[in-house]
């Protein structure tokens, strides 16, 4: 009996699949900038109709569709074209489960910058100009567009784990929660919106304030919530049951993620908790590889950001003092990692 040979029985489809997957991703983020899955919500529709209603050429409409229907984002029976579950789900731009803001935000700013990913494994070094060191990464809050250009991304980017974070966490236990680095409001918004019974804080850099307080008084929540400006490298934390970093953490070091936990430890009386939200890695780095390649993104960008494991982040909560300590996966790359006093 013959057997094949190993480079005999490989295929080099995976391969091709990987290395020309930068396609199929960019046709599903046009997709969402052309709302083709919120129109298809709508109604089902013929390619000709479609491509009138999504404001396309037609020499190219036929591969474009029907690229979704083989990636599973869409349907086609008897050419006519509808969503699939997923994609009616969450990215239907008129369903409040819309998750279709933070890819705008990967095809505006994470796309192109993988470009530049081999000259920042070959460098070291950040790849825009605006951040140079953990020193000024934030710098740029000094001008009002840049900061609202920002704060209007953070909300988009951090809104498929803000809207998942109320269920996942009993905060029915607790009277108040302070979100450090609150950046636009979002995850504030939707905590508070979830549990009435909540107020809150947002504790951020001063320039944040304004557009905070407009952002939360937006959706009628000015009476329970409060801004403190501050800086935490130099100002003490606010005082509440609850402390959240929201997609804080990965922008510094491990020595100053160690100290804002500490931090957070001193502020909080016994039975306080932090919530830690990020891209976690899985403690064996190789079983999901959507937050490594945040974290590839984040040395783009950050001089020493990027993504950490489940047990880093145990690890540094211990350290800190705390002992109750749990991980739970909220959306996409986005997991928890709760720790009591």
């Amino acid at each position: 009996m013959s057997t094949k040979s190993a480079a005999t029985a490989a295929s080099p489809d995976r391969i091709f699949e990987v290395g020309y997957g930068f396609a199929a991703c960019k046709v599903l983020l046009t997709a969402i900038e052309l709302d083709v899955f919120t129109e298809l919500a709508k109604e089902p529709a013929s390619m000709d109709d479609l491509t009138r209603r999504v404001g396309i050429h037609p020499r190219s409409a036929l591969d474009f569709f029907d690229v979704l229907v083989t990636l599973d984002f869409l349907h086609r029976d008897d050419g006519v074209y509808s969503n699939a579950a997923d994609t009616d789900h969450f990215l239907d731009r008129a369903k409040p489960t819309y998750i279709g803001s933070i890819f705008r935000q990967v095809s505006t700013n994470h796309y192109p910058m993988s470009t530049k990913m081999t000259t920042g494994l070959r460098t070291g070094e950040v790849q825009i100009d605006r951040q140079k060191t953990e020193d000024d990464l934030f710098d740029f809050y000094e001008d009002a567009e840049q900061l609202d250009g920002f704060l209007q991304g953070q909300n988009e980017w951090n809104e498929p784990s803000s809207k998942m974070l109320p269920a996942a966490f009993a905060f029915d236990r607790y009277r108040t929660v302070a979100d450090i680095g609150c950046a636009g409001g979002g995850l504030l918004k939707e905590i508070l919106t979830a549990h009435p019974h909540l107020e809150g804080i947002g504790f951020d850099l001063p320039p944040v304030g304004p557009q905070f307080r407009s952002y939360i008084e937006q959706y009628g929540l000015g009476d329970r919530t409060e801004f403190i400006g501050g800086d935490f490298f130099k100002d003490p934390l606010p005082t509440a049951d609850v402390l959240t970093f929201g997609h804080i953490l990965h922008d510094w070091n491990p020595e100053i993620r160690k100290r804002l936990l500490r931090m957070a430890y001193e502020t909080l009386a016994p039975g306080g908790v932090v919530i830690v939200i990020d891209a976690i890695v899985d403690s064996e780095r190789k079983n999901a590889p959507l937050p490594l390649l945040l974290s590839l993104g984040m040395s783009l960008v950050t001089p020493h950001g990027g993504e950490y494991t489940d047990r880093d982040c145990e690890d540094w909560m211990r350290d800190a003092g705390f002992r109750e300590i749990g991980v739970e996966h909220l959306i996409g790359f986005d997991s928890m990692v709760v720790a009591t006093k």
